[in-house]
């Protein structure tokens, strides 16, 4: 007897489909198993059997017979039928994997990989700034020689940072500068993110052309990448 009862509805949709398929298969492959016979039940929910005889006398005027599509073919045809059905779900099923790997990889791909802007040697990297609720989107220049992420003060001014402590810094040309040191809520870069990153916030160093700020080992050094300058992109090292 085949049956399918309230309890087949309250499992998730592809176990249902699974628990469809392998009956169908099954009815495709016995010799001799070819009408059925589908009612109602008393909740609504369509039951299937496989001889009128087990239909409950209530519902059998209302049943309704379904011929076996398969009933011509001998029992060897429906093995074959059976078995390249099967072999064609199969590659159905790993093509269906394959896709699905592929689309990942090409989501991961595309989160490695960082527009940014290229002034002769300089790349201008965008960074989001988050601090109470309020956030901002700034571009800092991609510096190795900077152990610290510095942020130009008039840049950050609408997020009433708290200025920590004072310290001075060596510039680009030996030039000293007096900041302060203020721990940001949040710090976002390409697909990283960084919580409490203490960062550099310096008065601005006369016209910065566009320039908010300064990009950091602090941030650079956890996260190997290249530059393709021809396409203007920064592509983080997705290997590691």
């Amino acid at each position: 007897m085949i049956a399918l009862t309230h309890t087949f509805y309250s499992l998730p949709r592809m176990a249902r489909t699974a628990i469809l398929t392998a009956i169908l298969l099954s009815c495709l492959c016995s010799q001799g198993l070819g009408a059925y016979f589908k009612y109602i039940d008393d909740n609504g929910n369509p039951v299937f059997v496989d001889d009128k005889t087990k239909i409950p006398v209530q519902f059998r005027n209302d049943a309704e017979k379904h011929q076996g599509k398969y009933d011509h073919l001998s029992h060897d045809e429906r093995q074959a039928l059976y078995e390249k059905q099967r072999a064609e779900a199969e590659q159905d099923k790993a093509l269906e994997l394959a896709e699905e790997k592929l689309r990942k990889e090409q989501a991961r791909l595309k989160e490695m990989t960082l527009p940014v802007t290229i002034r002769g040697n300089q790349v201008l990297v965008p960074v989001r700034i988050k601090q109470r609720g309020r956030s901002t989107t700034l571009r800092l220049i991609l510096d190795t020689g900077a152990t610290m992420t510095v942020l130009y003060r008039s840049r950050v001014e609408r997020l009433n940072l708290r200025p920590g402590k004072k310290i001075r810094g060596t510039l680009a040309g030996g030039h000293i500068s007096e900041g302060n040191v203020v721990e940001l809520d949040q710090l976002e870069v390409g697909p990283f993110e960084y919580r409490d990153i203490r960062v550099f916030v310096l008065p601005d160093q006369g016209n910065t052309n566009g320039i908010d700020g300064l990009l950091g080992m602090d941030v650079l050094r956890n996260h190997p990448y290249q530059i393709d300058f021809d396409n203007n992109l920064l592509l983080w090292d997705h290997d590691r």
